[in-house]
């Protein structure tokens, strides 16, 4: 028996996310996305029979972090389809939803893409040893993915939106952002 839950998809103007990471740091945006994950604000997977928790999922989708050193950075609570990472530094990152971003020329060593949607993604000329590819699938092939790697994916001309799944029309709402000092700013 299957749950409905409620899952807001927070969809922001993807120069936020930029200036987010320009103004703060990789550190401090993965302490926030850790902090939703840790108080089960943000999650990111369900098992079988268990009840769908309501959730915050965050779009970001086609924001250029192209040639940014992105080390680390925890997007596994993000959907960034058509996105672009091109000669961007993401070793040891995290992804979440990947659908036709552009990660040529990238560093992506120890990229965790692990049950994402690698479909129409472009990974041309990237650095990718250590990639971790656990439930990756794809409908439409991946361009530049090695062979070896393309071989621990699943094709799945039938692979739906998991990680931002919206099948009903979302409800809108205004949200206001405002930078408060922390102690350490004060």
């Amino acid at each position: 028996m299957s749950h409905k839950a409620p899952q807001l998809v927070i969809e922001l103007d993807s120069s936020l996310l930029v200036s987010l990471i320009d103004r703060f740091g990789v550190r401090v945006w993965n302490r926030f996305v850790g902090e939703m994950l840790n108080q089960g604000i943000a999650k990111l997977g369900w098992q079988e029979g268990e009840y769908l928790p309501a959730a915050i999922l965050f779009s970001f989708h086609d924001a250029d972090l192209s040639r940014r050193d992105l080390r680390t950075l925890d997007l596994s609570a993000c959907d960034m389809s058509g996105s672009r990472f091109d000669g961007s530094a993401l070793s040891s990152a995290r992804m979440g939803w990947v659908e036709g971003c552009s990660f040529r020329e990238a560093d992506l060593s120890d990229v965790d893409f692990s049950f994402c949607s690698l479909s129409g993604a472009d990974f041309t000329g990237a650095t990718m040893e250590g990639v971790m590819l656990d439930g990756a699938t794809y409908d439409e092939k991946p361009r530049g993915l090695p062979d070896g790697l393309l071989l621990l994916c699943q094709h799945d001309p039938s692979v739906e939106r998991a990680a931002v799944c919206v099948q009903e029309t979302p409800l809108s709402a205004t949200v206001t952002l405002a930078a408060i000092p922390s102690d350490a700013e004060a």
